[in-house]
């Protein structure tokens, strides 16, 4: 089994849930842990998830396997914009912020604005954009940063690009000053490999497998202070 996912494990990711989908989380985390007691090779894409099943859930270490991936040849410093589609994303310039993740409530976003807020507040520069890019999969915490951007300060300066292409990934990564990354629980945290595959510089919360993908490459920051 491969454990692409800690999601279900982690109780910070059942902040803001409904009731609803906190059943399903628990349901997933049964199959997953009832499958990886079942299972000859579990495999770990990060040491953090190993030693969580290891020391919480006393799973057969003999069955259990590190492999660190994500890193992919596509993912490389590119500045060329002739391919990017997403216009938010080929208006990105050197000295703007990105964030790369799809909407769900553990992504922290919330503080995200909160830190951009306090970050304009004090930089010369009132030009600077932050632009979001992910998938809006959970409709009601979109509606819910959305509204919080609307009332910010810098509403302007806050940019939604929605689900983007890998070609405008690479782009963005490459382009913007950095990445600010917030979020409360990851596994390993592929958009993060992606982004220093890219040379770009991170910010980031320090929060499960995100210091073991990062490693001092990246600048750490308390995830719930805003």
């Amino acid at each position: 089994q491969w454990v692409a996912t800690i999601g279900p494990f982690e109780e910070l990711v059942y902040l803001g849930v409904n009731f609803k989908d906190r059943i399903l989380l628990f349901i997933n985390k049964f199959f997953m842990l009832l499958s990886m007691k079942s299972s000859n090779m579990v495999i770990h894409e990060s040491k953090y998830s190993l030693d969580l099943f290891l020391d919480k859930y006393k799973l057969n270490k003999n069955h259990q396997y590190l492999i660190e991936c994500g890193k992919s040849d596509f993912f490389s410093n590119d500045l060329n914009r002739d391919f990017v589609k997403n216009e938010c994303v080929a208006n990105i310039r050197s000295v703007d912020l990105l964030c790369v993740s799809h909407f769900y409530p553990y992504k922290n976003l919330e503080t995200l604005i909160s830190g951009f807020n306090a970050f304009m507040s004090k930089n010369p520069d009132k030009s600077v954009k932050l632009v979001i890019c992910g998938l809006q999969v959970f409709e009601a915490y979109y509606r819910e940063i959305v509204l919080l951007a609307q009332r910010s300060r810098y509403k302007n300066n806050i940019i939604f690009a929605g689900g983007v292409s890998r070609v405008d990934l690479r782009y963005a990564y490459s382009r913007c000053k950095f990445m600010i990354f917030p979020s409360l629980a990851e596994s390993s945290g592929y958009t993060l490999i992606e982004a220093l595959s890219c040379g770009t510089a991170i910010i980031t919360s320090n929060l499960t497998a995100i210091p073991d993908t990062c490693g001092d490459a990246a600048l750490y920051f308390d995830a719930f202070n805003g």
